[in-house]
């Protein structure tokens, strides 16, 4: 999900999670988004998901209260106490 108005195309079928990809390597990066994102009025039955390739735990959780994500998923080499980190902080 990167575009407004494509997000609210989807969010009208009423998903269980829609999921932002926060790699700036990805076509898909929708970090550049982020203050659209942000006052999208999406539903909280739509669990909102980062994707995250070895980011720093300050810049995911920075992310992360930005947008009100639900959850995150990290597809990287990222160490098991950032993992922990991250669990502990919500």
């Amino acid at each position: 999900m990167k575009f407004p108005d494509n997000i609210r195309e989807v969010i009208k079928y009423r998903p269980d999670y829609l999921g932002f990809i926060f790699y700036p390597g990805s076509p898909r990066y929708a970090g550049d988004n982020m203050e659209e994102l942000s006052i999208l009025n999406i539903t909280p039955s739509i669990k909102i998901t980062g994707v995250f390739v070895n980011e720093s735990t300050d810049k995911i959780q920075q992310i992360a209260s930005t947008i009100s994500l639900d959850m995150v998923q990290l597809h990287g080499q990222e160490p098991v106490a950032d993992c922990i980190e991250l669990r502990r902080s919500g």
